[in-house]
């Protein structure tokens, strides 16, 4: 996943670039505007890259390096005249450094650490590798792509004992915290994310804990970091990771955190609404109030199961679940994109695989009639 900025600001809006899909077949580019950030005499271009789906963690099984070890970078500043002719002004190659930055953890699963202190432009910066990774030709996706479609405070704080505290979304989502009054330089804060609370309160998570084929422990884990520098007006935004919460547990040792210290961010696919629903029972409306969110917390760029421990984009689910969506979103775009990789990863054999993407050794050879059907459920032809 990659987050750009030119002379300081960060350019657009999408999350989670470039998205998921099955890398070994497609890749999509996106494109941006940037005109306003540009200025005469030097301008910088900075490129924040981390494993996303390709090289982090992926499915129950949270098997890593799926597409590959490498991470790599592919971009172009085109420039256009009065006349409309376009020129490549600048491209990646070998003129490009490689530096490190205050991110110095990130999974899509487990989380971000981000330590405010580093300053990338006081690193001395190595030359990058060229063509050292190869790839498809990039192609434009036909889906909306990932953004922060609602942000609101939180539904509580509660202080638990010492310096931790609940934070209750009031709402699971998909999504993170922004935090702010982060402390003195060097204040350490954890933000630890989940859907439960045990009997005394506090976060429980073990009910999500998996165990791999092999019988290896796989203990749930979503936990972001940040160090703070100490400035006035710093806040933290972990946006190479996303959570599935409700809950989050925040150790901020020295000082105590309020409502207007976090702002809960829900981060999944933009999809237009289409469809709405209201009655004269209450009961019924929750109801579809809950099934509404479900589903938006399960379309971060791919349909999937659920937003914790796995994220697996199942055929089955989706296959069933489309025709309900499509009454609420327009999921023309959305399922065409997905559509894709359920092609690009067809089995030998013909069958399409039980989840997409993944090339993970949990793409199942045999599958049952509900998740081979996905295709025509889905209502749109790959």
């Amino acid at each position: 996943m990659y987050e750009v900025a030119v002379n300081g600001p960060r350019v657009g809006d999408i999350e989670l670039a470039p998205g998921f899909t099955s890398y070994h077949a497609t890749l999509h580019a996106q494109a941006y505007d940037v005109t306003p950030l540009l200025h005469q005499g030097t301008n910088t271009i900075v490129v924040a890259v981390s494993d996303g789906w390709f090289r982090g963690r992926n499915g129950g099984q949270q098997v890593r390096n799926a597409w590959g070890d490498i991470l790599a970078v592919r971009a172009q500043l085109d420039t256009s005249d009065a006349a409309g002719t376009v020129t490549v002004s600048v491209a990646t190659g070998h003129g490009w450094l490689a530096r490190p930055s205050a991110i110095t953890r990130a999974d899509l699963m487990h989380g971000q650490a981000t330590d405010l202190r580093v300053r990338h432009a006081e690193e001395p910066g190595t030359p990058v590798r060229v063509d050292a990774a190869t790839a498809p030709t990039p192609s434009w996706a036909p889906a909306p792509p990932v953004r922060r479609v609602e942000e609101w405070r939180p539904h509580a704080v509660t202080p638990l004992h010492g310096d931790v505290s609940i934070v209750d979304a009031g709402q699971n989502i998909s999504g993170w915290l922004r935090l702010r009054n982060l402390g003195d330089r060097g204040a350490h804060t954890r933000l630890e994310f989940g859907e439960h609370l045990s009997p005394d309160g506090d976060l429980a998570t073990t009910h999500l804990d998996l165990t791999a084929s092999d019988g290896t422990p796989v203990p749930f884990s979503q936990v972001d970091e940040v160090t703070a520098a100490g400035k006035a007006g710093e806040e933290f935004e972990p946006r190479h990771t996303v959570h599935g919460f409700r809950y989050v547990r925040v150790t901020h040792p020295g000082r105590s955190l309020t409502a207007d210290d976090i702002t809960v961010v829900a981060v999944h696919s933009a999809l237009e609404r289409r469809g709405w629903f209201h009655c004269s029972d209450p009961e019924l409306d929750e109801l579809h109030h809950v099934a509404d969110w479900s589903f938006r917390g399960n379309i971060v760029d791919v349909p999937t199961d659920c937003p914790t421990r796995e994220r697996s984009s199942w055929t089955g689910d989706f296959g069933l679940y489309a025709s309900v969506a499509a009454r609420l979103y327009d999921i023309g775009g959305f399922s065409r994109k997905w559509l894709r990789s359920v092609r690009d990863d067809q089995l030998d054999n013909g069958l399409p695989a039980s989840f997409r993407p993944t090339r993970s050794a949990c793409a199942n050879t045999r599958t049952t009639a509900a998740w081979s059907a996905a295709a025509p459920r889905a209502g749109v032809t790959p």
